[in-house]
């Protein structure tokens, strides 16, 4: 299914669906709310993982520090900074990119 920005689909988009089988709207809206919950949990895990790496690169940072291995201590520390707004930077752009096609290519139902 192509990326929406909004949960529910329009009643107008909604009411051409019902135009070619009246079960399509119920099944999209059904199919729209897995979507969703699906997004959601890979968004939860995601930042279930970001957590708990970044919580093992501080105490990383951390026992280095203690052993004397400043300089490694701090590649660490950098790599796993950098890789978090790495990472916030690609979502973003991924996200910025997918509503520019959306835009580019509104998919509306056409009625035979």
């Amino acid at each position: 299914m192509a990326e929406r920005r909004a949960a529910i689909l329009s009643p107008a988009i909604l009411e051409l669906y019902r135009q070619i089988d009246p079960a399509l709207p119920l099944f999209l809206s059904q199919v729209s709310d897995r979507e969703i919950e699906r997004d959601f949990t890979y968004a939860r895990d995601g930042q279930r993982i970001a957590g708990v790496v970044a919580v093992l690169c501080i105490g990383g940072f951390i026992y280095l520090v203690m052993q004397h291995h400043s300089t490694e201590a701090y590649a660490l520390l950098g790599g796993e900074v950098a890789a978090l707004i790495f990472g916030f930077l690609r979502t973003r752009l991924d996200r910025v990119l997918q509503v520019q096609k959306q835009e580019e290519t509104d998919i509306v139902p056409t009625q035979r």
